[in-house]
């Protein structure tokens, strides 16, 4: 590679420029759709790719001047913009499809990067009839339009570690990889029951017709997210993945129906045990260690540290590092750091996730025209101004330069060879794809901010979680005067689930609704139509959206069928029932719920309660139905499930139908149904209103289904079918129960039997490995730091993001009522905090800890032990700073059986050591004969008396020493400022502040406010306050044995 001219590119040359992210490119940015990477010495870096073909084998040399991605190398390595011209040769490169972001660890950080896909995408629509060329084949028909934007499906994830040694390896290793697929294309042989033709790969030969089936119907064409490939997820033969140097193997062409409907469900489940759920050429667990290992990111035990791994930025101190290791040598975080890098790789080749390059697939149709017609009317409105003021006109043609639609448009005129529809132009394209995305479904947003905040807008691609699929099925006409020989009108249906990262999790994980008014398993799916008769084409639109029921509610994972159990009154959620309304109501317009849970029984507390919450809210747009699904369908009676569609009011609501680029309706509102998990019941009533909805579209364009003469039945039941059985594995890790009713239209003992599996393989996951999966979800969307991971490690799970916050709200709440209660009058607090602390003084290694407050004025220093549920002073210390003779900080390690515990840097505290004479302590009356834990969620009670009292303590000696010994809370639990003196006179830590920088900022706060009023030397020691041989010699090997134990099940 040879670099001329290469530098980063500055984002603003003065003070008032708008920051990168704002700024915009005179030409509308396109996002590169294939990019080299190029390992230098000083960094990464990232350039489009313009291939030449040059000798023989080679991808060719590619000659760039263009604006590209500069990552320096290491933990904090710097995401730049860097322009510049380099020559890029075939052996220096790797050709990638794209960058997901970057996941920055403790010791590493990683660039995730996938693959070009071998699978080439699919349009959302074919273009079946040309009317410009003039002949109707069966070429013409599989021929993507021009508006018929493609959809992708995310696979071939690979991590690139962000230093120089390692990421040569893992570049050797996708070189390898990519070298093997230009030598054995690919094979689909799960085409064969799928009446779809193999396309042909990016690369390599053309496959020979003999591998695709030879009775493809064209009339029943489907396409699935990330190519027709997906159908072997959640529906189809196979669901292990080839590895990524290997043809797949070949499949019979048929298969009995056992066999298809065990395949929704074992073949899942045994993907998530020894497999990685993936479609394409995603590696398998196997393969995926071995490149981690060639990359020296995995170290097996046999197997020495590598001495080129870089070194943590957080090391231990000598007095701790000095220890012997424990009888049962702890895991390694750097173990620790490959699961979480596998899971997150896993979960981004489950096959749930799809993108565009030039499309917004997370908007409806409605929302994207309404947006059109918008633009247009402010466009109109400008257009009228131009002859009045020639200064905003181009110099050549005196008027504003052309919209993309003209372009479009011209394009068209000129070209006689396709037909541009309205329908489909995109709105705002002058601006990035990521900005006219709907942030609720952006995944990787939180993983590409870096990017985003430098302007690297060719750069950014968004990925979306759900499901999408298009399908086409043919309705014979008879003839009529115009057209006597009649014919067959097709149809394109496609349907689109997007689910919401808000919330985000697994099934037992999240449940309910949040403090923002988010609930869990929100999926908001959008069924299109399109159609073409009498020369006027038609697209229609129908959105339905399902959500956990929006109370605070939660269930044990460890149960078959756990009863659902209210965490707070349905009073207490009136507020942020709300809110979650109030968005729906913005969004679609008046909301029809359809409930689907239990009115008696275990789920009758939690269904009916939202029946209680809807009639309280008393909302004019809302409307509520409660239709126990069960009871009603009891005895295999799915006949009963009309009754529900004919009680909903369809008229009202109406759907989006274009004719011809006019709006003739558009939907007022929207179906929200919810059952207690959101998948099996939902989906079955989902289907079920969406056939009926279409049946109403095909009827006013004169179309009248016969399952005799079309193949409706199949293509409509199968694109449904398919999307629950992906949004169930995406909340349940299992394809969805009762989907042979929706695949077939008939219940059975199979689908019966299949349903026992798949409940019995989610009891499985809820109870063992979704503890871990939700801690790594949460951090991939940015909702939980690495801090997640601590918390999972000590207590094998994590906090839902809402609640940290809560908690953060009721600890600042702590530090107010605590300086109203026990400062003096003419007292002002100069900073406040909380911290975890032995219960009594004197008291350094427990693992009985309590919150207390930790307030510091201008002459005393208070130590405050606080109800939080009763938020009452319990009782409190007053330290004079005067009488404060040392403070020691260091590490405060108390649990060395998880990395978490054993890393210094986020296992700090100090100790206060003053002496007694002139301290006093209160305690109110209530606590002396309650002293039971006073933490945040203790039991509440109710104090009689709440007088403090002073305890009296005689015969002190006056060189006694004691002290109280204070643990830095995790930075996520931690208070912000909690006033504006606070927030003046205490300089806060950011959001990556380690415990350590906490613990050396808060000791400086109170050494400094002591050495006004005693002067001394040697105040501050830095000294472990428990080091890891302490805490490693209290540990019994009961203790290591049950957390082993856990461990290996959790993680």
């Amino acid at each position: 590679m040879q670099g001329k001219k290469g530098h980063t590119h500055s984002a603003s040359s003065s003070s008032h420029s708008l920051p990168p992210r704002f700024t915009v490119p005179p030409m509308p940015p396109t996002i590169h759709r294939k990019l080299s990477l190029v390992v230098r010495d000083d960094c990464l870096l990232i350039v489009p790719r313009k291939d030449v073909h040059g000798d023989a084998g080679s991808i060719g040399d590619s000659d760039n001047d263009e604006r590209g991605v500069k990552i320096s190398w290491g933990l904090k390595g710097k995401v730049e913009s860097w322009e510049g011209r380099v020559q890029i040769h075939d052996d220096e490169a790797i050709e990638l499809g794209g960058i997901l972001g970057l996941v920055r660890l403790w010791d590493a950080a990683y660039l995730l990067v996938f693959l070009p896909s071998l699978r080439p995408p699919f349009p959302l629509f074919r273009d079946h009839v040309n009317p410009k060329v003039g002949e109707d084949t069966d070429e013409r028909r599989r021929e993507a339009g021009p508006s018929s934007h493609l959809v992708h499906c995310l696979a071939d994830v690979h991590p690139i570690p962000l230093t120089h040694d390692l990421a040569v390896n893992a570049m050797d290793r996708l070189k390898s990889i990519q070298l093997k697929r230009r030598a054995k294309p690919a094979k689909w042989p799960f085409l064969s029951g799928l009446n779809i033709k193999a396309p042909a790969p990016t690369e390599g030969p053309e496959e020979p017709a003999s591998e695709a089936s030879d009775d493809s119907d064209d009339d029943g064409e489907s396409n699935f997210a990330g190519g027709s490939a997906l159908s072997s997820q959640p529906s189809r033969d196979s669901s292990v993945a080839p590895e990524a140097d290997e043809s797949p193997l070949k499949l019979p062409a048929t298969q009995d129906d056992m066999k298809k409907r065990f395949s929704m469900g074992w073949g899942k489940f045994t993907s998530q045990l020894g497999a990685v759920r993936a479609t394409g050429n995603q590696p398998k667990n196997g393969e995926l260690d071995g490149l981690l290992r060639d990359s020296h990111i995995v170290d097996p035990e046999a197997t020495p540290r590598a001495p080129e791994w870089p070194e943590p930025e957080s090391k231990m101190s000598e007095e701790s590092a000095r220890a012997h290791p424990p009888p049962m040598d702890p895991p390694q975080r750097r173990q620790l750091e490959t699961k979480i890098l596998r899971q997150i790789i896993r979960e981004f080749t489950s096959g749930a996730f799809f993108y565009s390059f030039d499309f917004d697939l997370t908007h409806t149709m409605q929302h994207k025209r309404r947006r059109l017609a918008t633009r247009k009317a402010s466009s109109t409105a400008l257009q009228t101004l131009l002859p009045k003021s020639p200064e905003l006109a181009t110099e050549s043609s005196g008027t504003f330069p052309p919209t993309a639609s003209e372009i479009l448009g011209k394009a068209a005129n000129a070209s006689e060879t396709f037909v541009i529809e309205d329908d489909f132009v995109e709105p705002d394209v002058q601006v990035p794809l990521w900005r006219r995305v709907d942030r609720r479904f952006f995944w990787n947003e939180f993983l590409l901010h870096e990017f985003i905040e430098a302007g690297l807008h060719s750069f950014i691609l968004p990925i979306s979680q759900g499901w999408i699929q298009s399908s086409s099925f043919n309705i014979p006409i008879s003839g009529n005067v115009s057209d006597p020989s009649g014919g067959v009108v097709p149809v394109d249906l496609v349907v689109i689930s997007r689910r919401s990262r808000d919330r985000a999790g697994l099934r037992f994980q999240r449940r309910g609704i949040d403090d923002d008014g988010h609930v869990a398993n929100m999926v908001e799916t959008e069924m299109i139509v399109r159609a073409k008769v009498e020369g006027k084409a038609s697209l229609f639109s129908f959105v339905q959206v399902r959500g956990s029921i929006p109370l605070k509610w939660s269930q044990s994972p460890y149960s078959m069928k756990p009863p659902p159990v209210l965490d707070q009154p349905v009073d207490q959620s009136f507020s942020v029932a709300n809110v979650h309304f109030d968005d729906f109501e913005s969004r679609y317009g008046p909301i029809t719920i359809v409930n689907l849970g239990e009115q008696s029984g275990k789920e009758g507390a939690v269904t009916n309660g939202y029946g209680q919450l809807v009639d309280n809210l008393a909302r004019k747009d809302l409307t509520y139905h409660a239709f126990d699904f069960h009871a009603k369908c009891h005895g295999m009676k799915w006949e009963n499930i009309s009754e529900l569609v004919e009680m909903l009011d369809f008229g009202e609501m109406g759907y989006l139908w274009s004719l011809s680029g006019e709006s003739i309706r558009e939907q007022n509102g929207a179906f929200r149904t919810n059952c207690i998990d959101c998948l099996d019941r939902t989906n079955v009533v989902q289907s079920a209103v969406a056939r009926h909805v279409l049946s109403t579209m095909l009827t006013q364009l004169g179309l009248i289904p016969d399952s005799s003469t079309s193949n409706i039945e199949g293509v409509f039941n199968d694109i449904w079918a398919n999307n629950g059985d992906m949004l169930s594995l995406c909340y349940a890790h299992t394809s969805a129960l009762k989907g042979d009713f929706v695949r077939t239209g008939k219940r059975d003992v199979q689908g019966m039997l299949h349903d026992g599996i798949s409940s019995i393989s989610r009891m499985f996951y809820g109870a063992v490995s979704d503890f871990f999966d939700q801690a790594v979800i949460s951090f991939l969307l940015g909702h939980r730091n690495l801090g997640v991971f601590n918390e999972f490690l000590e207590n094998l799970e994590s906090s839902d993001a809402s609640t940290l916050i809560k908690l953060s709200r009721v600890r600042a709440a702590a530090i107010e009522t605590s300086s109203a209660r026990v400062l003096e009058e003419d007292e002002q607090r100069i900073a406040g905090w909380t911290m975890l602390s032995p219960e009594d003084r004197n008291v350094r290694l427990t693992l009985k800890l309590e919150e207390k407050v930790l307030l510091l004025t201008k002459i005393n220093l208070y130590v405050v032990s606080f109800n939080y549920s009763l938020e009452k002073v319990v009782g409190f210390s007053r330290i004079p700073l005067k009488s404060i003779t040392s403070i020691q900080k260091g590490a405060y390690i108390l649990s060395p059986l998880q990395e978490a515990g054993r890393d210094v840097s986020e296992n700090a505290g100090f100790i206060v050591s003053f002496s007694p004479v002139h301290e006093d302590t209160r305690y109110s009356t209530y606590s002396l004969r309650n002293r039971a834990g006073h933490g945040i969620g203790s039991p509440t009670t109710s104090p009689e008396v709440n007088e403090l009292e002073t305890r009296q303590r005689d015969d002190l000696d006056p060189h006694t020493t004691e002290f109280f010994a204070f643990k830095i809370l995790p930075r996520e639990f931690a208070v912000r400022p909690t006033s504006i003196e606070d927030s003046e006179t205490d300089d806060e830590g950011g959001a990556n502040e380690t415990c350590r920088q906490a613990a050396d900022r808060i000791v400086k706060r109170i050494s400094d406010q002591c050495r006004r009023v005693n002067p001394l030397d040697k105040f501050v020691i830095d000294k472990d306050v428990v080091s890891l041989t302490e805490a490693q010699k209290s540990t019994s090997l009961l203790q290591r044995v049950d957390y082993a134990f856990k461990r290996f099940l959790w993680l």
